[in-house]
């Protein structure tokens, strides 16, 4: 019998907790967002990105190449936990480059959206190498109140849509294969 080796777990909370004490006492940057797009396929009033949401600001956006640099030079000075938004990142042409470049480099990886995007394929795709949190930007829990806030009008059950797609994937899965804190 050999003798096997495994890795210790802990809680979530512990783990957070002694990352942020080891990074206040070495004055350390822990989390980073970085902004992929401007390109959104909503117009929100409250938006601080809308107002750059036209084909006239998408050449001003991060190369893929300073991308790519900026996901080095992150990984370099110790980021674990890393944000990946915008406008809406899966606006980003090149958005799974970037995000599968980001999870090899062992980010744990939040991703920002406006939950409206979400295909079959994009949910398969995201399974592969789950995120560690999905945040989607909800305004409002009735379509009418939504409307109010978002163009066009039916983006909230566009919104529901997508959100059903993932729920139904993770119980087709038997597993929630969002896992967060």
């Amino acid at each position: 019998m050999h003798n096997q080796s495994t890795i210790p777990t802990i809680q979530y909370g512990a783990f957070s907790q002694r990352l942020y004490e080891q990074a206040a006492a070495h004055q350390s940057v822990i989390k980073a967002q970085l902004e992929l797009t401007y390109r959104c396929n909503l117009h929100c009033r409250h938006c601080y990105t809308d107002p750059y949401n036209s084909k006239d600001f998408f050449p001003r956006e991060l190369t893929l190449d300073e991308i790519h640099r900026l996901l080095d030079e992150m990984q370099q000075v110790g980021i674990v936990w890393l944000n990946l938004t915008g406008g809406d990142i899966f606006m980003h042409p090149q958005f799974f480059e970037i995000y599968e470049a980001a999870y090899r480099k062992g980010f744990l990886l939040q991703l920002y959206t406006n939950g409206t995007l979400f295909t079959k394929a994009t949910i398969e795709r995201l399974q592969q190498m789950p995120p560690f949190t999905i945040d989607i930007s909800c305004h409002s829990v009735t379509a009418s109140l939504s409307s109010r806030v978002r163009t066009p009008k039916r983006c909230a059950s566009v919104m529901g849509t997508g959100l059903t797609a993932m729920v139904t994937s993770a119980r087709r899965r038997r597993c929630c294969w969002m896992k967060g804190p």
